[in-house]
């Protein structure tokens, strides 16, 4: 078959033409409870999620957690010291040796349990990527359903954002053999204490 008639079958195969629909519609999905499914997407996509009364609770979850971490970039409010010197300190390469890094989220996802984190709450574009463990603290109030809704939220402040980043889970990676590994490029886990505010 000559490629002009290859051609012309597509042509006169077309389908007719649709007229765009202006916006796309909002996600149908929706959940009775938006925080136990996000704590349970949390779960599904390798993290975990745990619920307290209070931030003065997260120093004591992180140090029963944790107990082996020594080098600690904490830049969330009420969590732990941090053993570095985050204020004088500009050079990213020095976190390669991040055991925990503990950060403020300021919302989660239900639909996939990701957490937004915007660049003024890490400091450094690297440091939930580089570190060993990662902690995010959330608001237990501020989930939202669906990515649609995240976007909604954002789109206000995208203009005035240089960076941010959705995390979900920790780093991980599979093959077409189904073969899961936790931890491969980034974190090796990722808890995500929610707090109320």
């Amino acid at each position: 078959m000559s490629r002009q008639r290859i051609f012309d079958a597509i042509r006169r195969n077309r389908p007719p033409p649709v007229e765009h629909p202006g916006s796309i519609p909002a996600s149908p999905l929706r959940f009775s409870d938006p925080l136990a499914s996000f704590i349970e997407a949390v779960k599904s996509v390798g993290g975990q999620a745990e619920s307290l009364a209070s931030r003065t609770q997260i120093p004591a979850l992180l140090k029963q957690r944790f107990p082996e971490a020594k080098i600690v970039s904490s830049l969330a409010r009420g969590g732990p010291p941090s053993t570095l010197d985050l204020e004088n300190n500009a050079d990213p390469h020095d976190l390669a040796g991040v055991d925990l890094a503990v950060l403020d989220g300021v919302f989660g996802v239900a639909e996939n349990g990701c957490v937004w984190v915007p660049e003024e709450n890490m400091r450094w574009r690297a440091l939930p990527f580089i570190t060993q463990h990662l902690v995010l603290i959330v608001p237990a109030a501020a989930t939202v359903p669906t990515l649609h809704e995240a976007y909604e939220r954002l789109a206000a402040a995208l203009s005035a954002l240089s960076y941010g980043v959705l995390i979900s889970g920790p780093s991980k990676t599979a093959d077409i053999e189904q073969c899961l590994v936790i931890g491969a490029h980034g974190p090796r886990s990722l808890l995500v204490a929610l707090v109320p505010e």
